[in-house]
């Protein structure tokens, strides 16, 4: 209860996720043991509202260690547009963000959120202290940067380069031999996300933390046991995330084959063209995509009429021989309304 400074812990609704063993509370702080989910213990500290998430006993993350978590609702404070990659984002409703920050102990790596031309393991956004007492950041890099989850439509792209590219999804592994965690982010809004590494002996590990322009702290964390070396408990939480999302279908078998697509098949002619080329030149394809060039003012679910007279015609062709038409399909506006 924001009001009244304080808060309830719900533990019907813990108990509906996992059956609890058992409690015991002092004045200081609450535990909470599970029953039967990968021995995990939870100890919240009233004062900070610290909660020190433990596996066997060990402790596996911190949430809100650093006291970031974020509440800017109901201020009514204005702000200002922002203007990013040539577009204005106007902020309606004002002072409206949420945040909280995690931290996972060890020689941790973290991987996952958005699709990006850069290595898989996550690099710090943030530099240690020592570093930051030592050296002067350059504010243009982009290693400075935090990093930013919105889709978009990445044609064009800078190789090793922390911008996301087309989706952004805020599911982040944390991973090493001893640990194997991840966090899912359930906020579809602008997020910034910045990452920083401690190497102190007495606090070591990475710390990730979530800034969302509007929505709630909504959060869950997943956790595996590896054993005998083995990434076991990879397998253990994506498991427990596809039956929370869904599990990807099964792809097709032409999937498995070549698929020719470019951006710039504006005609049916030109389709044509490529088509009985690859035929001649001896290159089996399975499939033909069109982009967005072949729509009728770019607009979903048409044909421009001018470029492709008779497309039923490219579709039986392929059809006759076994082939597939793999049409775009974005959900972005008529381009001339």
């Amino acid at each position: 209860d924001l009001s009244k400074n304080a808060y309830v812990i719900d533990q019907d609704a813990m108990h509906s996720i996992s059956p609890i063993k058992d409690s015991s509370s002092t004045d200081s702080e609450f535990v909470i043991h599970f029953g039967d989910y990968q021995g995990i213990s939870l100890t919240i500290e009233y004062s900070s509202l610290k909660i020190s998430v433990k596996q066997n006993n060990k402790i596996v993350t911190i949430i809100n260690g650093r006291s970031q978590l974020v509440f800017e609702h109901h201020t009514n404070k204005q702000v200002p547009p922002e203007v990013f990659n040539g577009f204005t984002d106007y902020i309606k409703n004002g002072e409206t963000a949420v945040g909280a920050d995690f931290f996972f102990p060890g020689d941790v790596k973290l991987t996952g959120l958005s699709e990006r031309a850069s290595p898989v393991n996550l690099a710090d956004t943030e530099p240690e202290e020592d570093a930051e007492q030592n050296s002067e950041a350059d504010d243009e890099s982009d290693s400075n940067e935090p990093l930013r989850l919105f889709n978009t439509d990445s044609f064009e792209f800078e190789a090793d380069s922390p911008v996301n590219l087309y989706s952004s999804i805020p599911f982040c592994h944390a991973h090493s031999i001893e640990l194997s965690a991840a966090l899912f982010w359930i906020n579809p809004s602008d997020t910034f996300i910045n990452i920083k590494t401690y190497s102190k002996d007495d606090h070591q590990g990475r710390e990730i933390k979530f800034v969302s322009e509007a929505g709630y702290v909504d959060f869950i964390l997943f956790y595996g046991q590896n054993q005998d070396s083995t990434n076991n408990g990879f397998k253990q939480i994506m498991k427990q995330y596809c039956e929370l999302t869904g599990y990807p279908m099964f792809a097709p078998l032409f999937a498995l084959g070549y698929h020719q697509s470019r951006w710039t098949y504006a005609t049916q002619h030109e389709v044509g063209v490529v088509m009985r080329g690859l035929d001649d030149i001896g290159i089996p394809f399975d499939c033909i995509w069109l982009d967005v060039d072949h729509l009728a003012s770019k607009a979903p679910f048409t044909f421009s009429r001018q470029g492709f007279p008779n497309p039923s015609n490219i579709i039986s062709e392929l059809a006759n021989n076994d082939r597939y038409l793999v049409r775009l399909c974005d959900p972005h506006f008529p381009h001339n309304n």
